[in-house]
């Protein structure tokens, strides 16, 4: 195993000690850093979502993006799902494998098994971390063979043994997958077909582009975990904090930030916040009343407790580096509170016994083990269970209009376009978007009429590289 990354403390210590990974960095690199408070952080961007404002998205199967699900219909029709039998007229896809050297290259394997409670999910677009960079870069969890990637949408293709029904054939989704995880070498969003848990899946509206929600996993699930485990409030539709409570969140024009700005202005909270000035807002308009600079850490403290007072008890910390700890600790309140933290905080930077630091593991929401930095990191159960109440609940936000998206920049191509969007992030390119990979568009080989098994007509699509699916539009 190499060198523990510095700054990284308690892998899998007690559950959550990993952090989410996903929302923040923790490898220092060179070149990056701009001032003071957050020159570590601006160095090392592990996961991206603490610096990253906008999502580079690749768009995988382009043909697939304006296809509303209300024409979209996998044979049989759905009134006849529950009857009809799974198959595929092939059997292999492409996907990026993480291989020997810190490299990846697209292979052909065999199309994966789902399991109990998963689906399968063709995959039309995925977002990219700069966590993927650096687990393969640093040798940080996966290894040879394991596929890569977190965060996708596509469309449901095959259901698993145990689902519970919530998606029907041909439906659109988006959502996260544990990728370059040993444990389940064959699941990673760059690769043609995922097999994706039903807990962490949510249905795409049909105003909603598939390439724009490509980016919500990871970060929903990360602001999710935050709020409602770690932070101890109500998922939406449960009740809310009591009337003028207050949150702090630091950092907030990242990724897991806008989404927590969201839910958290849903929960009833009153929100401050930092961010650079010309984030100020965006932050404003996803729900902070009171936004402010970072760079001079004397005044920020000032400027907080001039809004707050002495009624700080929440906080959500999205940096957990240079001073934002210092920043953070200093403004809650007297009394105490509880700080959500993206990545383990050291135990030498906490001075105040009475506030309570909770980690945040998005690794974990899977609900199976995972390995990380040559830790075996065990399943958390209670977190599957909150993502079976929340999911459904998030679907109806989003559908609803009640939840906005982040921007992307997209990359077109095919799966080879990956590497590009790695490249980026490594050259320090993509700090202030999201990279969203589009794969190939597929041939269409065979346009015929038929009869749906409902009496209803229509036409049957037969797409060549989309290891032999084919889909079938109603008139």
């Amino acid at each position: 195993m190499r060198d523990r990354p510095r700054g990284l403390v308690g892998v899998c210590d007690q559950h959550s000690s990993t952090s989410g990974f996903l929302g923040n960095s923790i490898i220092p690199r060179r070149g990056r850093g701009r001032d003071s408070g957050h020159k570590r952080v601006k160095e090392s961007p592990l996961f991206g979502f603490a610096i990253i404002e906008f999502s580079i998205v690749y768009v995988i199967s382009p043909a697939l993006l304006n296809i509303d699900n209300s024409q979209l219909l996998r044979y049989p029709s759905k009134s006849n799902q529950k009857k009809q039998k799974n198959t595929f007229e092939m059997s292999t896809m492409k996907a990026v494998k993480h291989q020997p050297q810190g490299s990846i290259s697209v292979v052909e394997v065999p199309i994966p098994d789902i399991k109990e409670g998963q689906y399968l999910v063709k995959t039309v677009a995925a977002a990219h971390n700069s966590i993927d960079n650096d687990i393969i870069e640093y040798g940080l969890a996966g290894g040879p063979g394991s596929s890569v990637g977190f965060d996708f949408a596509g469309i449901i293709e095959r259901t698993g043994p145990g689902t519970s029904g919530r998606f029907s054939l041909g439906d659109r989704v988006a959502g996260m997958v544990h990728g370059c995880n040993t444990h389940t070498p064959a699941e990673g969003a760059y690769q043609e077909y995922i097999p994706a848990e039903e807990h962490m899946l949510w249905k795409i509206p049909g105003n909603m582009e598939l390439r724009q929600a490509a980016a919500l996993g990871a970060a929903v699930l990360t602001a999710a975990l935050s709020l409602y485990n770690e932070l101890k409030i109500p998922v939406p539709g449960e009740g809310k904090v009591e009337e003028g409570t207050w949150l702090l969140v630091y950092g907030a024009s990242s990724s897991v930030s806008q989404s927590v700005l969201q839910l958290a202005k849903l929960a009833g909270f009153r929100i401050v916040a930092t961010a650079s000035q010309r984030n100020h807002e965006l932050v404003k308009s996803l729900g902070a009343e009171y936004v402010f600079e970072y760079r001079d850490i004397n005044q920020c403290i000032k400027s907080i407790k001039s809004v707050v007072g002495d009624d700080l008890r929440y906080a959500h910390d999205s940096i957990c580096q240079g001073d934002s700890t210092r920043i953070v600790l200093d403004c809650i309140s007297s009394k105490g509170g509880k700080v959500a933290c993206t990545i383990p905080v050291p135990p030498e930077k906490v001075n105040r016994k009475d506030v309570e630091m909770g980690n945040i593991d998005v690794f974990a929401v899977a609900g199976r083990e995972y390995s990380f930095m040559g830790n075996t990191c065990p399943a958390v159960p209670s977190y599957k269970t909150l993502f079976q109440k929340f999911s459904p609940i998030f679907e109806r936000l989003i559908a609803d209009g009640k939840f906005k998206l982040q921007g992307t920049r997209e990359m077109t191509g095919s799966l080879e376009s990956v590497k590009d969007g790695f490249a980026e992030f490594k050259a320090g390119k993509a700090n202030q978007l999201k990279l969203s990979d589009l794969f190939p568009a597929p041939v269409l080989e065979s346009a015929e009429v038929r009869e749906f098994l409902d009496g209803d007509y229509g036409i049957r699509l037969t797409a060549g590289d989309l290891s032999g699916s084919f889909y079938e539009l109603k008139i």
